[in-house]
């Protein structure tokens, strides 16, 4: 008990004791925005690694009064504006000066979101809004189109790709819903609803179809979000009961004119292992007369398999209708501008061609027959091109009123040939092959070369063209 009373007796001696053996100084000075000298109001200063601090006052000054001496580290905050740091030795008992020159910074503020009562902060919405920073996405990866900026980027958003140059990718939210109705969302620009039918070409060539959603351009858009839910449906109406993705497109910033150029080449190959096709002969019980077996006829023994044919048209450097595809991408971005005037101009040119040829035995035999020069739609029936144009232009008025004009322009010829599902395209004649390539010939007299009715000579003369020029202008004014 005494060893407690001494303990305690001592903790009170040590409160009461003034303060005068503890080295203490001040720290005064002002807070301003760097370059217009401007005084920052409510700025905070901070002794790093303590609970002092202080804010500045209508004239930008501040005071840190018992502060520790020995060598300090200072930071001053304010909003708006990015932090600065500063060291100090300040001896015992000693006032000193320290200034802070801020610059000014754009923050983000709460995420602003797309729902049915209009546009709301995103803490106060209840349902999930993805969000997608695609400026930042095509910075950094080779982005080709909207399907590789929401692949695996969004959840609950599913993405299949278009299988060759120029179709449409499959978008789905949440899934399918109907098994007869349209299951895409519908895609809305800068608040413009975009037209993104995926059967804009009238006539069909087996499956692969075109898309007005690959006419925008990656490399101009600044944020996806993609909104689901009873939010989605309110808002848009039925039609957007399978969500609704919203494009906003960039926009110039105050500042020194700034330039993006970027060019991109490369080449297309088809990594796709296809099936072989296979053929088995026999001879009939008690024969010896060749014959074309069926796996039914082996099985009940009505023909006896003497061997096995196997062949695979995809793999032979004659027969393949794959060769080496090729892609370039041309584009430059200007954006700058005042408080008064912000612009944000693009221009790029794209051409791709497919990885589909007619093979070398069909281009030996077309010369053959009198064709000095094949059309190049028809030697490369996959191909596609497009200008893609922007300007998106801001005007302040005055501190209460401001006008926003974006205009957009896309001009693209692709050409598509018969495939998948179709039974005069290439898919149905490829895969349907008995399983040798000197299967004889066709109706009009020449060899199949291992395809079952058509060669791609002939398919490929069918080629699907389709040419589009698509301006989008309007002007968005607002007063506040």
């Amino acid at each position: 008990m005494h060893y407690i009373r001494s303990i305690l007796k001592v903790l009170v001696v040590s409160s009461l004791l003034p303060a005068a053996g503890i080295a203490q100084g001040t720290i005064t000075g002002t807070v301003r925005e760097a370059g217009s000298g401007r005084p920052l109001l409510g700025a905070r200063v901070t002794i790093l690694g303590t609970q002092i601090s202080a804010g500045t006052n209508d004239q930008g000054a501040y005071t840190l009064r018992n502060v520790p001496t020995g060598t300090i580290e200072v930071r001053a905050l304010a909003i708006g504006h990015g932090s600065q740091r500063q060291t100090i030795a300040l001896a015992s008992g000693a006032a000193a000066t320290l200034d802070f020159s801020l610059p000014a910074v754009a923050i983000q503020l709460s995420d602003v979101v797309t729902t049915a009562t209009g546009e709301q902060r995103r803490l106060e919405v209840g349902s999930d809004i993805a969000r997608v920073n695609a400026a930042q996405l095509v910075a950094d990866q080779p982005i080709k189109n909207i399907a590789d900026l929401l692949t695996a980027r969004a959840p609950g958003v599913q993405v299949t790709p278009g299988t060759i140059t120029g179709t449409q990718s499959r978008i789905r939210i949440r899934g399918t819903n109907s098994l007869s109705l349209n299951n895409d969302p519908i895609y809305i620009i800068d608040g413009i609803r975009m037209e993104a039918s995926n059967s804009s070409s009238s006539i069909g060539i087996g499956g692969a179809i075109p898309s007005r959603v690959g006419d925008i351009d990656p490399e101009q858009i600044a944020t996806i979000e993609v909104v689901k839910g009873p939010s989605a449906a309110t808002l848009y109406g039925t039609d957007a009961a399978n969500g609704v993705i919203v494009i906003t497109t960039k926009r110039g910033r105050p500042g020194r004119p700034k330039w993006n150029v970027y060019v991109e080449r490369g080449a297309l190959t088809d990594k796709n292992t296809y099936p072989t096709a296979y053929t088995l002969w026999g001879h009939t019980p008690n024969t010896t007369t060749a014959r074309q077996c069926t796996l039914q006829q082996v099985s009940a023994a009505t023909c006896v398999k003497d061997s096995v044919n196997a062949f695979n048209l995809w793999e032979d450097p004659e027969t393949t209708p794959l060769a080496t595809g090729w892609r370039d991408q041309y584009g430059a971005q200007l954006s700058g501008g005042s408080n008064l005037l912000r612009y944000f101009l693009s221009g790029e040119w794209e051409a791709e061609t497919g990885v589909y040829k007619i093979p070398s035995f069909d281009i030996e035999r077309l010369h053959s027959s009198g064709v000095a020069d094949i059309p190049t739609e028809h030697l490369r029936p996959n191909a596609l091109e497009r200008v893609n144009v922007r300007a998106n232009i801001n005007l302040s008025l005055s501190e209460k009123a401001d006008i926003a004009v974006s205009s957009g322009f896309v001009a693209s010829t692709q050409r598509l040939p018969q495939t998948d599902n179709n039974t005069t395209g290439l898919l149905s004649s490829a895969y349907g092959g008995p399983g040798f390539r000197n299967n004889g010939n066709s109706s009009l007299g020449f060899p199949l070369n291992g395809y079952r009715i058509f060669t791609p000579g002939d398919v490929f003369q069918d080629v699907v063209t389709q040419e589009i020029n698509r301006f989008i202008a309007y002007r968005l004014s607002g007063v506040r």
